[in-house]
């Protein structure tokens, strides 16, 4: 949208609310600023327009923007908070793990175990094998390659990549199913 603007590809910039355009203050700012050099009316359809060439329109839109960005700090604590409770309680509040799957509600022997981790006995036996390979001392594009070739598959189906190895090996979550006894 800047590169247009600084194109002249526009002369007004229309969103639905200034917290389309951004929730930080700073950003907004910047934004805004530039627009106005450039010459670009911004027009909010659900707020009454900021006419920034007043001193009142610049601090009405300065307090928008503090309060689109306080508004996304707080829904941001919010998020973290309820993560903490739920893992508190022995819920699972991250995405799909490879080794792992959610209860499932439709199966009446999980339906207590609601948000629960359940260990897929498949998958464990390929985190299984990555923890076994790196302390064999390979590396994690070494080992990405071994389970590639011998058509192993990541949770979502695609191949593996180093990134997703060293996510694998670094994983905080529960590692019952990750230990490795050397012998």
């Amino acid at each position: 949208m800047r590169e247009d603007a600084r194109a002249g590809k526009f002369q007004h910039l229309v969103v639905w609310k200034l917290t389309r355009l951004s929730r930080s203050l700073i950003d907004t700012l910047a934004i805004i600023e530039e627009l106005d050099q450039l010459g670009i009316k911004f027009h909010s359809i659900t707020e009454p327009d900021y006419d920034t060439s007043t001193s009142t329109g610049r601090m009405i839109l300065r307090l928008m923007a503090t309060v689109a960005e306080f508004e996304r700090e707080e829904t941001v604590e919010n998020v973290r908070m309820g993560m903490k409770q739920r893992a508190k309680e022995g819920y699972w509040s991250g995405g799909k793990i490879l080794g792992y799957r959610m209860a499932d509600m439709n199966i009446a022997s999980e339906v207590a175990m609601k948000g629960k981790l359940i260990i897929v006995p498949e998958e464990a036996a390929t985190v299984q094998m990555i923890f076994k390979l790196f302390a064999e001392g390979k590396g994690l594009k070494s080992i990405a390659n071994h389970l590639n070739k011998a058509d192993y598959r990541t949770k979502n189906g695609l191949f593996f990549a180093p990134p997703q190895i060293g996510a694998i090996l670094d994983n905080r979550s529960p590692k019952a199913i990750f230990s490795v006894i050397i012998e």
